[in-house]
């Protein structure tokens, strides 16, 4: 089938139809779409074209992104390809990273104390101390004892850390049973309140990462790359001023502040949010985002 031409070609004059796609069809936006069409023009009446120069398809407004390099294809005639796209619908899509997860610790110290006498019956491992150790149900234990190695006699250090079951009151703590590997032999020295923590750790970890995409000049409140919001990863500041990685009683935020962050399943920013050209003079900005643990 012959195609016929109306016009000069002193404009550019599509050559066939749209070719659509669905840039982030795998990640579950279906409704952003941009196109690709072939162009023939006179090639002494071609000049670069407007940028981000708009086209309304279906009532949807596509932006001009790219235009490829001219080619001749004789008779002074110039070939090219436009693409269009609309601008981005936000998006969150999960990805695997490596993180370092802040250290949780404590400016607490509880004093020990000696055990008396220690009993396992009825699945509970009952503590007698020799003075009140502090510690209230819900509390966490950290208990010491020395191993004998069966058979072997020799002695090493033993600890492990339980929590303070229902039981536990003035000079009596309740935990689930304490039990030495094998059939070492345990001696129980002393035990103390503790609060749980943990030195900064890196892992590869499940990330949520946000994309966002801003064009200067048309989204509200940008009027150039430097307005598009990024975000960063919340600083810990210690008592003398310096950031650290690890959060305590008395840094800011506190261990207490983040560990609410924890209960609550909060999503916490995980790196500096990352802007770049995504087409033409669209930005997309992305900030990934783990679960505070």
């Amino acid at each position: 089938m012959s195609v016929v031409y109306d016009g000069d070609f002193t404009v550019p004059v599509a050559n066939g139809p749209r070719e659509f796609a669905v840039p982030f069809f795998m990640e579950g936006d279906t409704d952003t779409k941009a196109f690709r069409r072939e162009y023939l023009q006179r090639a002494d009446k071609w000049t670069p074209p407007t940028y981000m120069e708009t086209e309304v398809v279906d009532g949807l407004v596509y932006y001009l992104v790219s235009e490829s390099q001219t080619a001749h294809i004789g008779a002074g005639m110039y070939q090219f390809v436009r693409e269009y796209a609309m601008i981005p619908q936000s998006r969150t899509t999960p990805r695997q990273m490596s993180y370092t997860f802040r250290g949780i610790g404590s400016d607490q110290v509880y004093s020990p104390a000696t055990i008396s006498s220690e009993l396992i019956s009825g699945g509970v491992h009952t503590f007698t101390c020799a003075t009140d150790p502090g510690i209230g149900v819900g509390d966490r234990v950290l208990i010491e004892a020395t191993q004998t190695q069966y058979g072997a006699g020799i002695q090493t250090s033993f600890s492990t850390r339980r929590t303070a079951l229902t039981g536990t009151s003035g000079t009596t703590v309740v935990t689930d049973p304490v039990i030495a590997p094998g059939n070492n032999s345990l001696y129980f020295i002393q035990l103390r309140k503790v609060e749980d923590g943990r030195d900064p750790r890196t892992n590869a970890t499940t990330s949520w990462v946000t994309f966002d995409y801003y064009v200067p000049g048309i989204t509200p409140g940008v009027s150039n790359v430097a307005d598009i919001t990024t975000y960063d990863p919340e600083l810990i500041i210690d008592v003398n001023g310096k950031e650290t990685l690890t959060y305590t009683d008395t840094t800011t935020p506190s261990r207490t502040q983040y560990l609410a962050q924890v209960a609550a399943g909060t999503l916490v920013v995980a790196e500096k949010t990352t802007v770049k050209r995504w087409k033409g003079n669209i930005f997309e900005a992305s900030t990934p985002f783990v679960k505070a643990e």
